[in-house]
């Protein structure tokens, strides 16, 4: 899937609602950085009262910090979840060019609140484990770097610092493949999100490196950060598209299944942007003779 053919069909997409749509990317965002703000000024303040000491803050010695890290991470979650749920909707919905179902009735549902907070669970838990070798490795080079020793224990240590960086590779694949979790559960409402995160991590696969040039698309006008919002609303619905393409492509397979009658098929064929968007392609012969068309 190529960036330069993404691009314009975004801009396209998003041409006359980028106000809307963009502001509906950035409430993610901000409810985020209201409650890093809160957090860190309950921090300042426990530091100025002489209520915290500054070496709890990395040792988590004391209860009082583990605690406000705990009760922030929670309303985090609780606040920013459905917000990302709901931002997924959206441009799910300009991706199929289906009727856009207003952000308040996305964020007042029950369902939608607990899948999208089930959902954000499952990626931290997923997201834990996955880091655990990396902190093992990590932490286990790092105290051969220090403690230093013979030739064979350089040679452990550089294949500690090794195995470090191919599990903080794991790490990120299996992040970038959970992004696409909620536009999983726009395009599903039906299917559990259990399941769903295993389809992000099987639908994406081949497909992740799509996220990263993206971001390295709008990475200069990240930079200028007032251009940050515009960015992060591209690189979003370039994601959403990619998304929304493979999972017309997985039904296309499982519809081809289901007309051929037999249990393994062949793989996919990658739809254009032309067919993802239902754009009419020139008309076909047998078509315009009366004939039906193979499907």
């Amino acid at each position: 899937m190529k960036i330069r053919e993404l691009l314009p069909f975004v801009r396209k997409m998003l041409r006359g609602r980028l106000p809307v749509t963009m502001s509906i990317c950035m409430l993610p965002l901000l409810a985020e950085l209201s409650f890093r703000s809160a957090e860190a000024a309950v921090y300042s303040l426990m530091l100025y009262f002489g209520r915290l000491r500054p070496a709890e803050l990395f040792s988590g010695s004391g209860t009082f910090q583990p605690a406000v890290s705990a009760v922030s991470m929670l309303l985090r979650m609780t606040v920013t979840a459905p917000l990302i749920y709901g931002a997924a909707v959206r441009l799910t919905e300009l991706c199929s060019e289906e009727s856009l179902t207003p952000l308040g009735d996305v964020l007042v549902s029950r369902r939608n609140f607990r899948r999208s907070l089930t959902a954000e669970l499952i990626k931290r838990v997923l997201g834990f484990a996955a880091l655990l070798p990396a902190a093992f490795f990590g932490t286990a080079a790092w105290r051969m770097l220090m403690s230093g020793g013979t030739a064979g224990d350089l040679f452990m240590t550089v294949h500690a610092f090794v195995l470090t960086a191919v599990s903080l590779g794991m790490w990120a694949a299996l992040r970038i493949g959970l992004s696409a979790l909620p536009y999983l559960m726009a395009a599903y409402p039906e299917r559990s999100v259990l399941r769903l995160a295993f389809t992000a991590m099987r639908l994406t696969r081949g497909r992740k490196m799509v996220l990263v040039k993206l971001a390295a698309a709008e990475l200069p006008l990240a930079l200028t950060v007032a251009g940050l919002p515009f960015a992060l609303t591209r690189i979003m619905a370039g994601w959403a598209l990619c998304i929304s393409i493979t999972v017309k492509e997985e039904e296309y397979n499982e519809r081809d299944k289901a007309q051929a009658g037999v249990g393994k098929t062949g793989d996919p064929p990658e739809l254009s942007y032309e067919t993802a968007w239902g754009i009419p392609a020139a008309p076909d012969p047998a078509q315009a003779a009366g004939g039906r068309p193979d499907l």
